[in-house]
Parts: structure tokens; sequence; C-alpha cells
């Protein structure tokens, strides 16, 4: 009741025309400028992408010692915390592939300068969150080049399948089972370079079939009969593109010692590379079997996959990108990616940060509208607090996860974490200022808390305009002055905890249709 009592007070005072009045036949009230007495009440976070916020070095690349010599800027601004962008090697500009969980990205500084940063930050009671990534980490990643290795260490920290749609039906993958069937989408798989095809094998391709077919066996003999030049071609391997020999009319046979590490293709040329020389297999059919004819297509062409190949799931679609496997999420603790994970939190903890933004957080199990997330969550809160607590501190160690979702499938995740963005409070925002009608704004945020507490009494709702993934306030509000100023006070007087994306204290424009790089 006090919130609304207070919006409507501001709102009235933003639709004055003359002087606000105070008893009937008094002179006009004489609105006075606020000063702020340096006392931090409203628990605002500022969010920065550390390439290219401050660059402390020269080399025109944001870096620790950049944010170190602005954090009076950002003290000035009334923050209470920093949520950093990913500080650790990445080959991704944007940090969200991450090669090594327990060091810093070197060209952000040394891991002296991140603690140089931190020490100046806290000295001037601003914490620091790490964005941490929990849904996958980079195919560079250590990692997982050692589960592709075949190292029993850590040949379960990701998800690997030879039959992808076949294992998900089957209930096979923890974090995609619940989802059945339904939870399998070709595109999201990729060829790992794990184990390969190593074999004396026998390709026979029948032209006359339609559409034309592949077939391979295993064999002892790799001796070829039949003639060339016959004008079809299998490339395979590390660049090989072997010409098949002539049989019968529209049949073509080739046996070789094959070796590949993701498979092979039939081409009808040896010089052209476009899509009308390639033939390959169907999407998510493309895993032949031994001795069994596998249709070609010169349009869908996918890689075709021996048997014995294996494949790493990305739910975000990329080959950059490789899942982890964390199990079932009721013993998701158990596994050892989890366990490495927590052991890299662990790290950042001693040396002082004090909580994490968790990036991604519904994709870790495929069922977003399950438990699943939640249950996994949880743990790894757990864990972190329990370490946190140990590290000598006394509260709660903060932790916000990222559900780009609206705020009703967003809720049921405040079961296993204390604070959620609350991206429904920005779109509903954004249509009120744009279409001139707020009487439904309230109504709309109160019953997503009054969601939120059901779940979780003391849920913490950060709240926030743009951010990194999406176009800047100041685009989406149309350039408007007016509108820019309503959409911060607003942020700023609603119930929650508020963040504000670097440079939105400036009114910066910026959309992503050329990119994401335009808003960051």
């Amino acid at each position: 009741k006090n919130i609304l009592l207070y919006l409507s007070l501001f709102l009235s005072l933003l639709s004055c025309n003359k002087p606000v009045t105070g008893k009937s036949g008094e002179e006009g009230i004489k609105v006075e400028e606020i000063v702020w007495d340096g006392v931090k009440r409203a628990d605002i976070t500022y969010q920065l992408l550390v390439y290219s916020f401050a660059d402390g070095d020269g080399d025109l690349y944001g870096d620790f010692k950049g944010l170190k010599d602005r954090l009076d800027y950002i003290d000035a601004l009334g923050a209470s915390a920093i949520w950093l962008s990913p500080i650790h090697p990445s080959e991704a500009y944007h940090g969200y592939g991450v090669i090594d969980y327990e060091r810093v990205n070197e060209k952000f500084g040394t891991e002296k300068d991140f603690k140089d940063f931190l020490d100046a930050a806290h000295a001037r009671g601003i914490k620091v969150y790490l964005d941490f990534v929990l849904n996958h980490s980079a195919t560079d990643c250590e990692w997982f080049k050692q589960a592709c290795a075949g190292n029993p260490e850590y040949k379960d920290f990701y998800i690997f399948s030879e039959n992808p749609k076949s294992d998900i039906s089957a209930g096979k993958i923890p974090t995609i089972a619940s989802e059945g069937a339904a939870g399998y989408n070709a595109s999201e798989w990729r060829a790992a370079r794990i184990a390969g095809v190593s074999e004396n094998l026998k390709f026979t391709l029948d032209w006359n079939s339609t559409p034309p077919s592949l077939k391979v066996e295993k064999v002892s003999d790799i001796s070829n009969t039949g003639t060339k030049p016959s004008g079809k071609y299998l490339w395979w391997g590390e660049g090989n593109c072997t010409e098949f020999y002539s049989q019968t009319p529209g049949v073509y046979t080739l046996s070789l010692a094959f070796k590949s590490d993701w498979g092979c293709l039939v081409r009808t040329s040896n010089t052209s590379w476009d899509n009308g020389t390639k033939y390959g297999a169907p999407s998510g059919s493309n895993i032949l079997e031994w001795g069994v004819p596998l249709p070609l297509s010169n349009s869908d062409n996918a890689d075709i996959s021996l048997p014995g190949a294996q494949f790493f799931h990305s739910h975000f679609r990329t080959d950059a990108f490789a899942d982890f496997n964390f199990g079932a999420a009721a013993e998701s603790e158990k596994s050892g990616a989890f366990k490495a994970l927590a052991k890299a939190a662990d790290k950042w903890i001693a040396l002082g940060v004090d909580g994490f933004r968790l990036d991604a957080v519904k994709h870790i199990y495929h069922n977003m509208n399950g438990t699943e997330n939640a249950i996994f969550l949880k743990k790894f809160y757990d864990h972190c607090n329990a370490s946190y607590k140990a590290s000598g501190r006394e509260d709660d160690i903060y932790m916000v996860g990222e559900v780009f979702e609206e705020a009703n499938i967003a809720a049921p995740y405040y079961a296993g974490l204390p604070a959620l963005f609350e991206f429904s409070f920005w779109f509903r925002l954004q249509w009120a200022l744009n279409n001139g009608v707020g009487r439904y704004f309230y109504k709309d945020i109160n019953s997503y808390h009054t969601a939120y507490k059901a779940v979780r009494e003391g849920a913490k709702a950060a709240t926030k305009l743009s951010n990194h993934d999406e176009d800047r306030a100041g685009s989406s509000l149309g350039k408007s002055l007016e509108k820019e100023k309503l959409a911060a006070a607003v942020l700023l007087t609603m119930e929650g905890s508020p963040y504000i994306y670097q440079g939105e204290e400036l009114g910066y424009y910026g959309t992503k249709e050329r990119g994401d790089e335009w808003v960051r």
C-alpha cells in the first residue's frame, strides 16, 4: 500500500502544471533539491561488462585496473554491489564459453589485479558478484578435452550419446529425461571429436536408389576392383578426398583403411565444394548402421557419422559450447561436473567475492517447467553458502539466477535460489510507458511478488530495465528523456533489488538488430 501511495503521489507530481500547493489559500510549496547523504539504502547493483567498461593499461580493452580506477564513479551512483561479466579465460569475447573456471582472463589482468580491485571495492562498501556459467563450458575447456580423450575422471562431465534421439526417448539422458521424446532437437547436437573410427571399411554408393544411398561394412581385405574415373568421391578424415571405383552402372565401391574423428561425406566433385556437389545425411539420422544403406541428401546434408563416433549436446546450438552432465537432479551433487564447479566457486569465495549471478539456469535441466533445476540450484546454493560462512562471513551468500522468462515461469525457481531476475518488470513497465497506460502496472507487479513469496519467504526480485541480452532501454523507449527518467524512478522505488546496466545511467541507446555487440 505504501508503494502504491508513493507512486500515486509521484505520478501526480509529474503531471502538475503549477506548483504543488498546501492548504487552501496558502502559497505554493517550494520544492528544494534533495542532496544525497551518502548512505546506500536502495540495494543497487551495477552490471558491467569487464571487456568494454574501462581500460586501465592503454590497450583499448577493458580490464581490472580500469575497473578499480572507476570505483569512485560507481560508488557515487549509490551502488552497493557490482555484477561482473564472466572474468574467466574464454575464446568468446563475451566470456560465456569458459575455458578454465579457476583462472582469470589474461586480457583483464592478473589474479592479483582482480584481488586489488576486489579489495578496493570492499573498502567503499561495494560487494562484487561474479557471473558463473553452470549450463555448459567451452569445448576448449580442459575438462571437455580430457572427456573426449577418454579420461575416466572426466568422461561423465558431459552429455555424450551415439544416438541422441533414441537415448532421449528411452530416458537415458537425465538432463533431458523428463521431457521424453519431445526433448530431442537435432540442431542441438554436434559431433564431438571423441573416439572416432579407425577400421578397414568398404563403402558402397548406390546412385540408382532414390535418393542415393551409402552402405558401410567392416572388411579385412581393402583391395579395390572396378574402373576410374567414376566422378564420385568420399570426403573423410583430415582433408582426404578419395575417388570411388565404378562397378555396374550407378553403383560405386571403395575399400580403404579409414580413420576419421568426424565421419565422412560423399562428393560429386573434387574441386567444387558448393552444396550441389555435397551429399550427406539428413539431420537427425546421421549415424548410420553397419551394413544398412543410409539415404543421402544434397540439401540437408549433415556429416555422416559411423558407429562408435559420439556426440555432445549443446542447448545453445554452437560447436563452441558443451553441456554439462549432472546426472539425476536429486543426486546431482555426486556428479563430477558439480564437484568441479563447486570447487571453482569455493576458490572465488575464499578470495573474497560476495556472490554469483548464475547464467541460463532454466537450461541446466531442459524441462524448464519442471522441478529439476530448482532442486539442482538449491544444492549448489547450499554448498556455496556453507563455504561462504566457513570463510568467516556471518550473512548469507548472494546468488541470483537468470530465468529469461515471464514471472509465472520464473517463480518456482525461488525454491532453489534466494534471488531471480524479474524480466516481467521491464516487459510490463516498457509497455506501460510506451502506451501511456499505467493502471495495470502495479497490480501485475504485486501479483508477481505474491507468487514469489508463496514459494520462498524473503524472495528477492532483482528488478532491471535492459541488460546485455536486450535492446537498450533508451532505444526501447523511443529515445524519450521523459520516459527514461520515469522508468528509472519506478525502478528505484518499486519493491526489489534494482540493477543498473552500464551506460543506462547516461541514457545509452542501442539495439541487437546488427548483433549483441551493439548493446554491449
